[in-house]
């Protein structure tokens, strides 16, 4: 639960053992060293405490203008009259342009329309609108991002740390791989059913991933005799022949006379390499000989895992694993979907601390995980993103929910981020380009040279339409396809389904 491992662990007299965590067999008497405040989880609590408090706020650029924007354009506006007033009253002016309406009114219809058709609703518009459309597509692809903070973080994001289990891992043992030393005397499809038969007796989880295995299709021995030695394996006979069945780890298989030839250890190793739990099968009348194969069990990669930490090297965006496994086990799935930089044996204040450590390089950090030891790491990221199938911890601390739980989706999510970031940029430039050139404008910087004013009221079309124009601009966000994500997977999950999860969130 805390430090990730994809199997259980074997605990002995005097070892730590953490609260919330399953004893999958026997008694155990445990010693409560850290209660209260003390506790593991008190202790991730305050971590994400730590990391919401120091987090700081995002700046938004629309409302930096917007604050000044109406004050200065009201100087504008009585500079203007003023201006034309007092060149009016001078005689600097042709009398002409002041005959019909006089020099004061003359004066303050500049003003006036400078007023109209200065417009702080398209700039007031450029961001919500953007959000609002962004976040709205993230929803339909099954992609939830909280608002328009963790929204905007996105887009600038330039290394993601992914957890191993339940991340880039499915969070469930399964056979991966059988090899049979002699096809003659067992194949793989025999060595696979014989294994899975004696397992019917074990509730070890890599036991009933076996049986899962072995049993699809067809019907297991029933077995007598059984007897189960903690951390080694098991041994029982066959009803159906009498056969003895060993299933188990290299020790055992010495333990019970069971010869491997060095080509058999080696077989061994290079399964244990990468990252997987071996277990040995033996079957005979009698006790000794040679082993029949080898059944592997291991917590399967996603599919999309490979693809999607490609999609992000693509993009120019690093990529890390920080694990609580061991060093082994990490290394092997690293290796297995393209990620370099690993930290494996990490409890939640080292996550933190391997998040801080990117952080101090200048990279904008987001963490991909989906328990609760993930959750100080996404509370000290600059972006948390959560697997739906995740805790409710991990969930809360994340700012990007993937409802579809596909590692596809956090390349589109970041995708979505930087195209609407684009789109509020573009509406914030047109925004103010309009202002730039509308303002001079209304103020009569032409009336020289065309000898017309701009009617106020067609300076008040002017306004409307460009509060108009911002938020079609935003709406046409809506027709954007990320190129990568779930939403084109071939096998696309029922929109129902998507809503039941949003509800559960």
């Amino acid at each position: 639960m805390i430090t990730g491992e994809s199997m259980p662990v074997s605990k002995s007299p005097g070892d730590g053992v953490i609260g919330g965590t399953v004893n999958r067999s026997g008694m155990v008497l445990v010693l409560a060293t850290g209660v209260g405040a003390d506790s593991m989880l008190s202790k991730v609590v305050r971590l994400i405490e730590d990391a919401q408090v120091a987090k700081a706020p995002i700046q938004a650029y629309a409302d930096k203008v917007s604050a000044v924007f109406v004050p200065a354009i009201v100087v504008i506006a009585t500079v203007t009259w003023v201006t034309w007033f007092s060149l009016a009253s001078a005689g600097a002016l042709p009398s002409e342009w002041t005959d019909v309406e006089g020099e004061f009114l003359f004066s303050f219809l500049f003003a006036i329309t400078v007023l109209v058709i200065a417009c702080p609703c398209a700039l007031g518009l450029a961001t919500p609108t953007a959000v609002m459309v962004g976040t709205g597509l993230g929803a339909r692809m099954g992609i939830l991002i909280k608002g328009g903070a963790p929204l905007e973080t996105a887009h600038a994001v330039s290394h993601v740390v992914f957890d191993k289990t339940g991340t880039l891992t499915k969070g469930q043992p399964a056979v991966t791989a059988v090899r049979a030393f002699d096809a003659i005397r067992a194949d793989e499809d025999r060595l696979l059913w014989l294994a899975g038969s004696a397992e019917t007796g074990s509730e070890h989880p890599i036991g009933r991933a076996i049986v899962a295995a072995a049993s699809s299709g067809r019907k297991l021995s029933t077995i007598q005799d059984f007897e189960a030695v903690a951390g080694r394996g098991l041994r029982c006979r066959l009803v159906e022949d009498g056969s003895s069945v060993l299933v188990g780890n290299v020790r055992f298989m010495s333990e019970n006379g069971v010869d491997m030839t060095p080509a058999m250890l080696e077989a061994v190793r290079e399964e244990e390499e990468k990252g997987q739990t071996v277990a040995v099968v033996h079957a005979g009348v009698a006790q000794g000989g040679k082993p029949l194969g080898l059944v592997c069990v291991s917590d399967p990669v996603r599919p999309e895992a490979s693809a999607a930490v490609a999609a992000l090297t693509g993009r120019g965006v690093g990529t890390s694993l920080v694990s609580g496994d061991n060093w082994r086990v990490a290394r092997a799935i690293a290796a297995s979907v393209g990620i370099r930089h690993v930290v494996a044996e990490a409890l939640p204040a080292g996550k933190v601390d391997a998040v801080r450590d990117l952080q101090r390089e200048g990279n904008k950090v987001a963490v991909v995980g989906d328990g609760i030891n993930d959750a100080p790491a996404m509370a000290q990221s600059d972006l948390g993103i959560a697997v739906g199938a995740g805790t409710d911890v991990a969930m809360e601390a994340a700012g990007v929910v993937l409802v579809r739980s596909n590692l596809l989706d956090v390349v589109a999510a970041l995708d979505i981020s930087r195209v609407t970031f684009r789109r509020i940029r573009i509406n914030l430039f047109f925004s103010l380009a309009y202002n730039c050139l509308g303002v001079p404008i209304a103020a009569g910087a032409l009336y020289p040279l065309i000898h017309a004013r701009l009617p106020p009221e067609v300076a008040a079309l002017a306004m409307a339409l460009s509060s108009v124009s911002v938020v079609m601009s935003s709406l046409s966000l809506r027709y954007y396809q990320p190129p990568i994500g779930s939403h084109r997977s071939e096998v696309f999950e029922p929109a129902s389904a998507v809503l039941i999860e949003m509800n559960r969130l």
